[in-house]
């Protein structure tokens, strides 16, 4: 697993730099967390792409790319989050964003994305006691 977050990371950091195949490898290395249905795989692509333009040509620093990455991970590959861990994961993307310069409905519509990212991907369904 740290292998592959490591590939995340450097997807990023190759995407913020400007480099032409790092939005095609950030969502090849993606799609490995998802199911192997197509929906998944769309979804995680989507999102993949969703970030790319939004961190295009901007300096990450290391702790940016962490989060990032991690963010990213947990959005294609968590299966069991309850609404208010995907309302938290979407709230981390948003801030990380934010931090480093995204603006706000930029940042908004990636947030936005990992939410519907988690719909196609997780197999949990709304516990009884569970209010929002």
């Amino acid at each position: 697993m740290p292998n592959r977050l490591s590939d995340l990371q450097r997807d990023l950091q190759n995407v913020a730099a400007g480099e032409a195949d790092g939005p095609k490898d950030l969502a090849d290395d993606l799609a490995v967390f998802t199911t192997d249905e197509p929906e998944a795989v769309n979804a995680a692509r989507t999102l993949a792409g969703s970030i790319s333009v939004v961190i295009a040509k901007r300096t990450l620093s290391e702790e940016a790319v962490k989060q990032l990455s991690s963010n990213l991970w947990k959005a294609v590959a968590s299966r069991e989050l309850s609404e208010r861990q995907v309302d938290a994961l979407k709230d981390d993307m948003r801030g990380t964003l934010t931090t480093i310069g995204v603006s706000q409905p930029d940042a908004n519509a990636v947030a936005d994305r990992v939410g519907q990212t988690q719909k196609v991907v997780a197999s949990r369904s709304r516990r009884w006691y569970e209010r929002y």
